[in-house]
């Protein structure tokens, strides 16, 4: 199968309809071998994920060519390190975060990978304006306007349980490699917010425990701010000491440890004493 046209999980932000992709599909098996390899040749960046996916960044020509053996591999990847790399040599930031709108500021909620951005989020989604899921992109140093990657939520079945008000049973969801349902969020409460770009008003880094209760502690020392913003960049764990160094040079990545707050969030390991909570996290949302 070949698709030539940007595939439907991604935003319809005109940023990422800039880009031109050809996709071919060998719908072979995966294979058990996952390493990551990237090289840049000029202007173009390979990043090979094993051989499940190989991807050609143009960066020049705003193409990116890839070949998968699976759709579903592609469906994991694309908006988290391709888009990465393709971001960073031009400049502009994609964090590892979900976000929702509040009176048409953003807020952001990144941290370690199944911590519970997607959880979070789509909990909050219930009562504030759902921006994106998993990963945000932050462009021009100047204004730091944000757009979102991924306007649907991977849910785990017992987070699917308490958002769900519709009819569709969890099964019936397309699923990802992890076996998360992926689940268009469809919020009257935005209006006419998702219209337009939006400024970043605060990163939050969640953590869980075993209280109860939510936590909201903001981060002071410049130290702490620096590692948690750094650590909240899509691919900083993953994409090695070429790409770190790149990050460090980011006019975006400086503009944003400047300008933003960062806070962090600390919410029970309990999903029904998140749900129970969430308004605490509203409450502090709407105060700032």
């Amino acid at each position: 199968m070949k698709v030539d046209i940007l595939p439907p999980f991604v935003s319809t932000s005109s940023v990422y309809d800039e880009l031109q992709m050809s996709i071919s599909i060998t719908n072979e098996e995966l294979l058990e071998a996952w390493n990551l390899e990237y090289k840049v040749t000029g202007d173009i960046i390979h990043l090979s994920i094993g051989d499940n996916i190989q991807y050609d960044i143009y960066l020049t020509k705003n193409v990116i060519n890839i070949k998968a053996r699976r759709y579903i591999i592609l469906q994991a990847s694309l908006l988290n390190l391709p888009f990465a790399l393709f971001f960073a040599y031009r400049n502009a930031l994609l964090l590892h975060a979900s976000g929702v709108l509040y009176n048409n500021k953003l807020f952001a909620f990144s941290g370690n990978k199944g911590v519970g951005k997607s959880t979070l989020t789509s909990i909050l989604s219930k009562k504030l304006c759902f921006f994106s899921d998993d990963t945000i992109l932050v462009k021009n140093y100047e204004f730091t306007r944000c757009y979102p990657g991924i306007q649907r939520i991977k849910m785990h079945e017992d987070t699917y349980s308490i958002y769900n008000d519709s009819d569709i049973h969890f099964n019936e969801y397309e699923k990802n490699l992890q076996h998360k349902a992926i689940v268009n969020i469809k919020n009257s409460i935005c209006g006419e917010q998702l219209l337009e770009a939006k400024k970043l008003e605060a990163l939050f880094v969640i953590y869980r425990t075993e209280k109860n209760s939510v936590f909201i502690n903001p981060v002071k020392s410049n130290i702490a701010k620096k590692a948690l913003l750094h650590s909240s960049i899509c691919g900083i764990d993953s994409l090695g000491k070429e790409f770190n160094s790149i990050i460090k040079h980011n006019l975006v990545y400086a503009s944003l440890f400047k300008s933003i707050p960062i806070y962090r969030l600390h919410i029970s390991n309990d999903i029904n004493s998140v749900v129970d909570n969430v308004n605490m996290v509203i409450t502090y949302l709407k105060s700032m």
